[in-house]
Formats: structure tokens, sequence, C-alpha cells
């Protein structure tokens, strides 16, 4: 069952990142049905329920009836966390799944980068020349941001299991063309998060293996995405980064004072916006611009306080950060490599999107916040304190 997970997020991504108002809620009910399908099989199975499983999933649907993107996300990512405490196997099979899904996701933004522009699916998008099946490319850097990480892990994994060189290269190639799409999505911020959340994932792998076998994670994908991009036209890609920084000085002035009236309502309703539309509320502090509407902060902190308030805004990112430096903690305390695998592909996919959260908002965009959920799901499962008991469930 726990292929439903990928299959939504595969779904959502053809309906351009999953923003369409019918998608939210197919995928919401599907997550629904599939948790109490789980608890239903629990009580037949074990005359018992998790009662922390129970719980989050009765308070989430909840929290959907004020935020559907946040409700489903939230969900999602407890699915994860019940499939992969007990089976760590399943974490990895979602894993492989999503980089899957992010190659083929990648090769449609080369493909619209040389051959169709703005082409998604029958669609033409006027405004972003390559952003794979996302309308921004910045959300589509996102997505590949939380999956490069993953990619890398795998072949981590697969090295250090003595797998054959044929089949690690399948993941570093794949790394690689997903780093090279983001390249070419000329998305700053995006390239910047997907650069830095692969440090962060080869500083880790590093430090688990001190031996020279990790450097090949290191230097051949760093290597081939060089020497493609050179191969394609390095020339042409400085040329557009450029002219973008010089477009975009007086967009980044701007944000700075987006944020600074962000802080100004923040202030006036402190226990935040809920149900009430930040594009109608901003409207009255806005001083940038006054002619633009803004429906997002472009900065996902800002966003999330100012829509459920400071404490549970704050209760929010204490919680994402608290399992983040408690899976730093828990890496070389977990000895198999199925449990360390997860761990590093977590926290590189969640570097990268925190790093991205500060100059977008890219959790405001349902798959992107998914799969966020999915791999704190992942991390909070195999980062517990005393590991659960591994046997069989569904």
């Amino acid at each position: 069952m726990w292929a439903i997970l990928p299959s939504l997020v595969a779904y959502q991504l053809i309906a351009f990142g999953g923003v369409l108002d019918y998608s939210k809620n197919v995928v919401f009910v599907a997550v629904l049905s599939v948790s109490v399908v789980l608890l239903i099989a629990q009580i037949i199975r074990r005359k018992s329920i998790n009662a922390t499983f129970v719980f989050l999933v009765l308070v989430c649907p909840v929290g959907a009836l004020f935020d559907a993107n946040v409700g489903t996300a939230t969900m999602t990512g407890i699915l994860a966390w019940h499939f992969t405490r007990n089976q760590p196997y399943r974490g990895l099979s979602i894993l492989k799944a999503m980089t899957v899904l992010g190659v083929i996701e990648a090769i449609l933004g080369l493909i619209q980068y040389f051959l169709s522009p703005g082409w998604i699916l029958g669609y033409h998008n006027s405004t972003n020349a390559m952003s794979g099946t996302f309308i921004n490319k910045n959300h589509f850097a996102g997505f590949i941001g939380l999956v490069v990480p993953a990619c890398l892990a795998l072949g981590w994994r697969s090295r250090n299991k003595g797998s054959d060189a044929g089949h690690t290269s399948i993941y570093v190639m794949a790394a690689m063309i997903m780093v090279v799409s983001v390249v070419f999505s000329l998305s700053r911020l995006g390239l910047f998060s997907v650069v830095a959340g692969v440090v962060i994932t080869l500083a880790v792998l590093r430090s688990l293996n001190k031996e020279s076998r990790t450097r090949w994670l290191i230097m051949i994908p760093a290597g081939l995405t060089l020497s493609l991009t050179l191969w394609i036209g390095i020339d042409a890609i400085v040329m557009n980064y450029a002219q973008l920084l010089r477009q975009d000085a007086i967009v980044q002035e701007g944000r700075l004072l987006v944020y600074k009236d962000t802080v100004k309502l923040l202030r006036e309703y402190p226990l935040g916006l809920w149900t009430a539309s930040y594009a109608d509320m901003f409207r009255r502090y806005q001083t940038f611009r006054p002619d633009l509407l803004f429906d997002h902060v472009h900065n996902d902190y800002l966003e999330m306080l100012v829509k459920f308030g400071i404490p549970v805004g704050s209760l929010f990112w204490g919680i994402v950060f608290w399992i983040f430096f408690r899976s730093m903690k828990a890496l070389h305390d977990r000895k198999t490599i199925e449990d360390q695998t997860i761990l590093v592909g977590g926290i590189g996919s969640v570097s990268a999107m925190l790093i991205h959260s500060f100059g977008d908002f890219n959790l405001q965009i349902p798959v992107n916040a998914v799969l966020f959920a999915m791999n704190i799901g992942m991390l909070a499962a195999i980062s517990a304190a005393q590991p659960y008991p591994r046997y069989s469930r569904m």
C-alpha cells in the first residue's frame, strides 16, 4: 500500500504540481481513505490500534478545513512515517520511486528548453520556457532539490552493498540529469539550494564513510554535469543568468519591502489569518508596487506564521527542525545501511527545501509540500530515540 504515496505525487505532477482545486480534493480524499483503511486493518489484524496514528489521522482532517494543502501534506507525512517505522525498505522504495519521477520531470524540462519552450502536456506556459510540469521554474527546481539528495543516497547504498558499477552508475546519471535540468531552468535560488543540498548530502556521506570510495559521488556527478553543460553551451547560460541578475535587482529589493510589510501584518494579526486571504489582507499594508497583487509572501517561514499565527507557525517549524537535528544526531547510531540511506537522503532533501524556503513559497505548492512532508515523516520514523520493532505490517 506504500505505492499510493508516489502514485499521488505522480498525479500531482501531471496536474501542474497539484495546484488545481479538483486535484487538491482528489489527493486529500485518497490520503484520508488510505489512512482509514490502515486503521481498520490494524483493528482486524491486531485487535488494537496505534494511539499516535489514530490521533494524528483524526486531527489532520480538521486542519485541512483551514488549509487543504497543509492538511493533506501532514497526513501524507504521517503515512510515510507509518510505512517506514517498521519496514525501512518501504522508505527505500519510496525514494526510488521519487528518483524515477524526478528524472522524468528533468527530462521533460530539458525537452522544453531545447525543443518546445513552455510546452506542458498540451498546455503552453507563457511565463517560463522551462518548468517541467510546473507553472513556475522555481517550483520545478524546488521539486528537483527534494529528489537529488535521495538519488545520491541510493547510489551510495548501491556502492556499499557491493552492487555492480552499472547499477550504481544509474543513480549517478540520474542525479546528473536532474542537476543539469535545474541549471537550464535559470532558477537562481533553486540552483543554489540544489547545490547546497548536494553538498550537505555528500558531507554527511563522507562522515559516514571515511574511505576513498565516497569520492566518486563527488567527482563523477560534478564532472559529468560540468562537461554536459559546457558541451551544450555555457556561454548562453552565463549570459542568461547575468541578464536575470540585472533584472532581478529591483525584484529582490521589492521582496524585502514585501517581507517588511508582511511583518507589519503579522504584528496586527499575531494569531494568524487562517481562512482569510493573504492577498486581500496584505493590500492594507502593501507599500511596494500597489498596482500588483501578492498572493504569497515568497518566504515559507513568514507565510506559515502569517497563515496560522505565531504560536502554531512556530510550533510547526519547531517540530520540523527538531526532527531534522534529531536525524543528524541519530545518523551515526543507526547501523543498518537502509536506515542510514533514508536518513542521508532525507537530511539532504529537507536541507535543500529549508534553504529554498527563505526566498520562495515552495511549500505552498501541493506536490512539493507532500514530498517535503514525506521526507519529514520518514526521518521521524528512523530517527526515533528507541527504534521501533520491525515486523510485517500493512
